[in-house]
């Protein structure tokens, strides 16, 4: 047998060791021009940083021989042989060393360095190139299915970036709870699925959205068409990387999400209305009701300030706040407020106002102004406001028994639980 032919041996060893999913590496040693020990790489398998293929041939050798100096033998192995397998080969005294594909980063018989040429006991010959080409092919070969494993993995657990053109997929994916995901729709019809506003990231189970995460500025929204089942981990990661000063979600999802991110949930009620019951004017002395302009943005965030419900949200972030107020209203939002004197003492706004509807939103009158039906006439006049232009129904959502009473004399019924998660203003990392 020729030079060629064991090598062609030590590759079917190399093949095993691919097989097990170890790096392709087979030996083998010959003696006399007789095959006495074949061997292939396990060091993953057996998790021992030893199992290198040329090791174990050698290990093999010297038992099948009764004694450790391997004089009379040659070692065949597809790689290269790296500074632990070159030192066991000098020590076992093996007459000649062939292998086939070099080790550019860690050959240690010609490639990085060459320690036959030390000045050592013992200086076996080396043989390079037989079979270099197939040699080289199982090598690449494996890493080249190793990288695409792995980038599987890395998509498994990936959001993806979507663009305009996914603008119909993602809305007919959402519409199959419009209520819950007025944010979703509203942002995409007033911003765009790829601006400066607004962002949506995908995580898909072959060709179907398993999860959507919609970023409006700092703040992000979660939706699933099967809370109990999608694929938490990718939102998680993807989430925790961001900073976000509020995410919202339906409270189904939030459970699987919230507990690895932080923060305490804040579990509302979404309620729908379909029509609005009139409500009486407000007849108070100096006080007046109007709708809101852009220009109201500081008085909006001024009241949110003194709110219990709103104020840590708004606190500290007032220009930031005002900004967003001033981008609603000038991107299809609305409001609606009670003025005394000139000062903002009750309000109701829409936001994610589309096609179909809108999200009532930020209700909240200064606590020395309560319990005169303010807040119940600013949200039954920005309500008949949006039906009067066309609107199909209108969303909000509550967390006080006593609003709730207020909204369902409007019209207003519940859906489910809608829940909020607040204060995140830095990454989780």
């Amino acid at each position: 047998m020729t030079d060629k032919d064991y090598m062609r041996l030590a590759l079917e060893e190399a093949q095993k060791a691919a097989e097990l999913g170890e790096v392709p590496v087979g030996a083998v040693v010959v003696c006399g021009g007789k095959v006495v020990a074949q061997a292939h790489n396990t060091r993953e398998t057996e998790k021992n940083a030893l199992h290198h293929a040329e090791l174990l041939a050698i290990d093999k050798a010297c038992k099948a021989l009764g004694g450790w100096r391997l004089w009379q033998c040659d070692l065949y192995v597809t790689l290269e042989p790296c500074p632990m397998c070159t030192g066991a080969i000098i020590n076992s005294r093996i007459q000649r060393v062939v292998y086939g594909a070099s080790d550019e980063k860690a050959g240690c018989c010609g490639s990085v360095t060459d320690l036959t040429k030390l000045p050592l006991n013992h200086k076996p010959q080396l043989v390079k190139g037989v079979l270099q080409q197939e040699c080289t092919a199982v090598l690449q070969s494996f890493f080249t299915g190793l990288r695409k494993e792995r980038e599987t993995e890395r998509n498994k657990t990936k959001m993806k970036k979507l663009y305009e053109t996914d603008r119909q997929k993602i809305l007919d994916y959402i519409m199959a709870e419009p209520e819950m995901n007025l944010f979703f729709i509203g942002d995409i019809e007033n911003f765009g699925v790829d601006t400066k506003e607004v962002e949506v990231f995908a995580h898909q189970k072959g060709d179907s959205f398993d999860s959507l995460i919609l970023r409006y500025t700092t703040n992000y929204i979660v939706y699933s068409q099967t809370p109990e089942t999608f694929d938490a981990e990718p939102v998680i990661k993807f989430l925790s990387t961001r900073k976000r000063r509020c995410l919202s979600a339906r409270g189904d999802i939030m459970e699987r999400i919230a507990p690895a991110l932080g923060g305490t949930p804040r579990p509302t009620y979404m309620s729908r209305c379909n029509a609005v019951a009139q409500r009486a004017p407000i007849q108070a002395k100096g006080v007046t009701v109007r709708s809101l302009v852009p220009d109201d943005a500081a008085a909006i965030v001024e009241l949110f300030c003194q709110i219990d419900e709103f104020k840590d949200g708004y606190l500290g972030h007032e220009a930031e706040m005002e900004e967003e107020e001033r981008l609603n209203l000038c991107n299809g939002g609305r409001g609606y407020g009670a003025f005394y004197e000139g000062k903002l003492i009750s309000y109701a706004q829409t936001s994610a106002e589309n096609s179909l509807g809108a999200m009532i939103t930020g209700v909240a009158t200064l606590p020395a102004w309560r319990r005169r039906g303010f807040a119940g006439a600013v949200v039954s006049s920005l309500c008949q406001m949006c039906f009067n232009d066309g609107m199909q129904f209108l969303c909000l959502f509550y967390d006080n028994p006593a609003a709730g009473s207020i909204y369902r004399q409007l019209g207003f019924e519940e859906l489910g639980v809608y829940t909020m998660l607040r204060g995140m203003d830095t990454a989780n990392v």
